[in-house]
Parts: structure tokens; sequence; C-alpha cells
């Protein structure tokens, strides 16, 4: 018999795994399941400092952007918005 798991990653994304073997399809979607889902980010303190730095001084190191969940991402964005609608 044949399995098959359809995962998705992304809004418009998906990956396919097709397999004889009903264990190995639960291992490749833990797998895959786990590549892509989201960090869990800064913690609340290391974030409280990363969000207020970027709102009074417009600055983010390269580090704790890649450290940011999609969700922390997505606050500083929309204060990146607001700053340049607003001055």
């Amino acid at each position: 018999m044949t399995y098959k798991a359809h995962i998705p990653t992304e809004e418009y994304g998906f990956v396919e795994i097709e397999t004889n073997n009903l264990q190995d399809l639960y291992n490749e979607y833990a797998d895959v399941k786990a590549h892509f889902s989201d960090k869990v980010g800064l913690n609340t303190q290391k974030w409280a400092q990363v969000r207020d730095k970027y709102i009074t001084l417009g600055e983010i190191s390269p580090e704790d952007h890649e450290q940011m969940s999609q969700a922390q991402r997505y606050v500083i964005n929309e204060v990146k918005k607001t700053i340049k609608k607003h001055g």
C-alpha cells in the first residue's frame, strides 16, 4: 500500500511525501513540520528591549532580526509602516 501526506508549509506552498511504509511517513511528516514551523522567537524581556530600541532609534541588529518569530517580525514591520506614515 502507498501512503501519501500533503503538508502545508506556507500560504500557497506544500510538501508532498509518498512512501510504502507508514512509519516512514510519520517520521518524514515530523521532520518537515519541524523544519517549517515558526521559530519561538525572542523571549519576552529581549523582545521588549528590541522593540523599544526599534521604536526609539529605528535600529535592529541582524542577529536579533534573525531570532524573531514571524509574529514579532510582523509587529516590527507594522511599526516601520506607522513611523514612515507619521514621521
